[in-house]
């Protein structure tokens, strides 16, 4: 693990208040990482430095950059210091840390994240292509809703790839379409992947699969108990909670 002073090179505020920060790399540090994986960010308070963790939203094929997905959060020291930050601005990080990471196995990756529990299969996705793999993102509304030009090139890229936007809070029509083919569901993604994938999960069964869960931690302990009661090995389960 190592500490450096990363630079911001890029911040966009891609839903609101989510912000992708992207930060210079192979300059005055080499940071070398495994999609899955978090870093440590130093934020600086009044009551002195605390730690924050964050997973990497970015392939660590790209030897340049990396990027960071940070949801601002009333009260939440970390996220409202990162999502202050202007390019130009540095901000101590060290890292590599964490054991979540994609198994190479020919199994159907099946991804299970909300919010900004995201970034890690982003990361994922970027790295790993041609693999079969299906998305179940849960957000509140369609407002909170992007990577979808992302989420459509990977999709173009790989046939494998399927992926749904699951909208807690919209009052929306099961399946709805977006006008570029993304597939929103009004619902919980446990409910949207037993919607899409039920039939599947019959015929071929449900340690057929694997499933990487990324989340906040009550909605990591609730699906993780889920697919238990269901009959999923925990050998096939993989989380990383925040």
């Amino acid at each position: 693990m190592i500490t450096f002073n990363a630079l911001l090179t890029d911040k966009k505020e891609v839903a609101q208040n989510v912000f992708l920060l992207t930060f210079e790399n192979g300059a005055n540090y080499h940071f070398d990482f495994k999609a899955g994986q978090y870093i440590i960010a130093t934020i600086p308070s009044g009551k002195g430095d605390v730690k924050r963790l964050y997973s990497l939203a970015s392939s660590p094929n790209n030897k340049s950059s990396f990027s960071l997905l940070v949801g601002r959060v009333e009260g939440g020291v970390g996220s409202l210091f990162l999502s202050s930050l202007s390019p130009g601005n540095r901000v101590t990080l060290s890292g590599p840390a964490g054991l979540f990471s994609l198994r190479q196995t020919p199994s159907h990756k099946v991804f299970l994240s909300t919010g900004t529990g995201l970034a890690p299969i982003l990361s994922f996705l970027s790295t790993y292509k041609n693999m079969r793999t299906s998305l179940f993102w849960g957000i509140q509304t369609m407002r909170g809703a992007h990577s979808l030009d992302f989420f459509r090139k990977t999709r173009e890229e790989n046939p494998l790839f399927d992926y749904h936007i699951c909208l807690s809070k919209e009052a929306a029509p099961i399946n709805l379409e977006g006008k570029n083919g993304d597939l929103f569901f009004s619902g919980r993604i446990d409910k949207a992947m037993e919607f899409y994938m039920g039939p599947i999960f019959q015929n071929l069964g449900r340690n057929s699969f694997e499933y990487y869960i990324c989340g906040s931690r009550l909605v990591v302990e609730s699906l993780k108990t889920q697919l238990l009661s269901l009959g999923v090995e925990k050998s096939r389960v993989f989380f990383e909670k925040y």
